[in-house]
């Protein structure tokens, strides 16, 4: 069931000078342009969902079904109503390849470098009852606070701006001690396709 912007309920915000946040994505298929600058008006950031950047994984892993030139078209349409949007990805699904992931990232970074779209990547997390959940045997996980913490995952300039910009990421790793004088710190891992 999608959250959709429709015309009586735009209508309805107009009327009584309302302002809106939609912090989970919506789909950039049922975000018609003039609906997007209308919404635009109302929000702080808009939020779409395009799940991966591989067109594979959104029809055949994720089952979304979701075209994504939706997410570059509303990534235009935002940059040129100047509105702040965020795209959500998520990485590591079972069945999706390192060489996919690499190109959600890629796909993340290019919306960035020619839209400003701000990118929030997530881990693949199985939470128990989820159909992610049976795909997957995960180890019971009694705490889920930590799992949704976001990280900084990598940097790159804002084209518009030339300022530093964070990529974010959601993480699911226990937390750690930190490094003794004599523990080498932990190295970030590059995926390789």
């Amino acid at each position: 069931h999608c959250f959709n912007v429709g015309q009586a309920f735009m209508n309805a915000c107009e009327a009584l000078g309302v302002r809106l946040e939609v912090p989970n994505g919506l789909r950039a298929d049922l975000l018609p342009d003039r609906q997007l600058r209308r919404l635009a008006a109302r929000v702080t950031t808009l939020s779409v969902s395009a799940e991966s950047g591989v067109q594979r994984v959104v029809d055949e892993v994720v089952g979304k079904h979701l075209d994504l030139k939706q997410v570059e078209r509303v990534a235009a349409c935002a940059r040129d109503a100047a509105a702040p949007l965020m795209v959500h990805f998520i990485i590591g699904f079972p069945g999706e390849s390192a060489a996919e992931v690499n190109g959600t990232l890629a796909f993340a970074a290019g919306l960035r470098e020619r839209f400003g779209a701000i990118p929030a990547v997530q881990y693949a997390t199985p939470l128990p009852g989820t159909p992610l959940a049976a795909l997957v045997p995960a180890p019971a996980v009694e705490d889920f606070g930590p799992a949704f913490q976001a990280r900084v995952l990598g940097m790159w300039p804002d084209p518009g701006t030339g300022v530093w910009s964070d990529l974010l990421v959601q993480s699911c790793p226990k937390p750690q001690p930190p490094a003794s004088p004599t523990t080498a710190p932990p190295r970030t891992a590059r995926i390789a396709a």
